[in-house]
């Protein structure tokens, strides 16, 4: 059932039309993005899970339909089986040169979820997505959001 058009209807009826309003459409369907791009100014964001192509071309491509794309943390940093952290990739970089914004999703404080890497400390995984350079993060806990990039030296 297509809800593009009822979405932004009920947007406009509270005001939200603008690029510069505080929302952002979210969705892992490219083709509802597409459909939603000549019919608004508001910002889209293409979610990505693992395992989804970030190439550099298909950056390129997402461009000409999102202002941004919301990844899986792990495209971002990934992880070993073990669940300690390897390097970060060039993701970030990548869709910045594309023009696009980047948020991460989600972050989650509980220790089944928080890579050993940080110790037992959530706020280092915020600071680390802050300290490279997303534009937006997506967490369980906002207390330990707000916390920790208080907290986070400014870039």
């Amino acid at each position: 059932m297509p809800l593009e058009q009822a979405a932004l209807e009920v947007l406009g009826r509270h005001g939200k039309r603008e690029r510069t309003d505080a929302v952002f459409i979210q969705s892992f369907e490219p083709a509802s993005l597409k459909v939603l791009r000549p019919l608004t100014r508001l910002r889209l964001v293409l979610l990505l899970d693992q395992g989804a192509d970030v190439s550099p071309a298909r950056l390129a491509d997402v461009a000409t339909y999102a202002d941004g794309i919301g990844a899986n943390s792990r495209l971002i940093v990934p992880a070993n089986a073990d669940g300690t952290l390897r390097e970060p990739t060039s993701l970030v970089a990548d869709a910045h040169r594309a023009g696009l914004l980047v948020h991460v999703w989600t972050l989650r404080s509980e220790p089944v979820f928080l890579s050993p890497s940080y110790g037992g400390d959530p706020r280092k995984e915020y600071q680390q997505f802050a300290g490279l350079g997303v534009d937006g993060i997506f967490g369980d806990f906002p207390d330990v959001a707000h916390a920790a990039l208080r907290a986070a030296p400014t870039r």
